[in-house]
């Protein structure tokens, strides 16, 4: 799946052959040292683990050694992508980010209950898939045009009345002719729609439709009006299935009604919160916090968004990665009260917060 930075596509295309070949990370042996989370795996190689609490960085890549020993031979690089590290090390999600070819960014959810994640079931009625949404080319029980979709999706905007395209350029350079044939006419198709009949169809599908493909075209239609409180809390709650393609479509679609909406109750989204910064989305992780960082504002209630029991966001913050750990310190900044100016402030903030939490969680066990 491509997962990209607009700016950073932006900056490529108009830099030439200047970046054609990715900047190594720079790390110092004191740094490996100083970092638990960081491993040397070969020669100038790194891979850095976020969200480990039962396996230490070494344990891990001490395992992918012996279960890979057939496959490896030199400096020959891990495989560390999610389906590997899911299937050989038992790891409910892993996300990993290849930053270059020096250095792996790998998320990981040891286990989702010890975590404080919750998910739940879809309902166990589902309706026939809607053929007025899902009409023919654009079928989203293709794997491929699920994939499609995830990428256009970056792509798109929203003014409350209908979807356009920005950067057409960008997204004409880097799709793939499959990828342009099944965009080609979406966004006609999606603003052609009666929403007198549509949006509401879409509320109730989201609502109680076992349907996935009737949930992803509803997030669609959902981002063509300017969401209600209802709204919001329907979009948010599609974080809490267990379904990679409705979490990544549910953060764009986020993203995009999130900036003609002013005034949002945020204390109605609370636990959808709490289970988003604890990793139940852990492949939009990044994507996720900028968006609060944006636009979340209410910061006399961390205590209900923050959990101790996911070492998540504070493995954020102490990333070695520079961009990593600037995203968690800015977003400490955005739902403290008090004045934070530095990781070393943030830290500690976040230590005493989860320090309440979680005396306060034993009083009610």
């Amino acid at each position: 799946m491509k997962n990209i930075c607009l700016i950073s596509i932006l900056l490529f295309c108009l830099s030439g052959c200047a970046l054609l070949q990715p900047k190594a990370v720079s790390v110092s042996e004191s740094d490996v040292i100083n970092n638990e989370n960081l491993v040397e795996v070969s020669p100038d190689n790194y891979f850095e683990f976020i969200g480990l609490k039962k396996f230490t960085a070494e344990q891990i890549v001490d395992s992918m050694r012996a279960k890979q020993i057939e496959t490896i031979t030199g400096n020959k690089a891990l495989h560390a992508c999610s389906s590997v590290m899911k299937r050989d090390l038992g790891f409910e999600y892993v996300s990993p980010q290849y930053v270059n070819p020096n250095y792996s960014f790998i998320t990981i959810i040891e286990s989702k209950k010890n975590y404080g994640i919750t998910e739940k079931e879809f309902p166990s009625d589902s309706l026939e898939t809607n053929t007025d949404w899902n009409i023919d080319g654009k079928d989203l029980n293709n794997f491929s045009n699920k994939i499609a979709l995830s990428f256009f999706l970056q792509f798109l905007r929203t003014d409350g009345n209908k979807l356009s395209m920005k950067m057409k350029l960008i997204y004409n350079q880097f799709a793939s002719a499959e990828e342009k044939e099944f965009t080609d006419g979406l966004l006609t198709h999606v603003n052609s729609l009666d929403m007198n009949e549509a949006l509401p169809q879409a509320r109730k599908t989201l609502q109680s439709d076992g349907n996935r493909v009737n949930r992803y075209w509803a997030l669609l239609i959902m981002m063509r009006n300017k969401p209600t409180d209802d709204d919001l809390a329907l979009i948010f709650d599609q974080f809490n299935y267990n379904d990679h393609s409705l979490k990544t479509y549910s953060t764009y679609i986020l993203r995009e009604t999130l900036k003609i909406r002013e005034d949002v109750k945020w204390n109605l989204y609370r636990h959808d919160i709490k289970n988003i910064i604890s990793g139940v989305s852990v492949w939009n992780y990044d994507e996720l916090l900028k968006i609060l960082v944006k636009h979340y504002s209410d910061s006399n209630n961390s205590q209900y968004i923050l959990n101790p029991s996911s070492p998540l966001l504070m493995d954020y913050l102490n990333a070695h990665l520079k961009k990593k750990s600037e995203l968690a310190f800015n977003f400490i900044q955005q739902v403290s009260p008090e004045k934070i100016d530095n990781k070393k402030e943030a830290n500690e903030w976040l230590a005493s917060q989860y320090q309440i939490i979680s005396v306060d969680n034993s009083i009610y066990e």
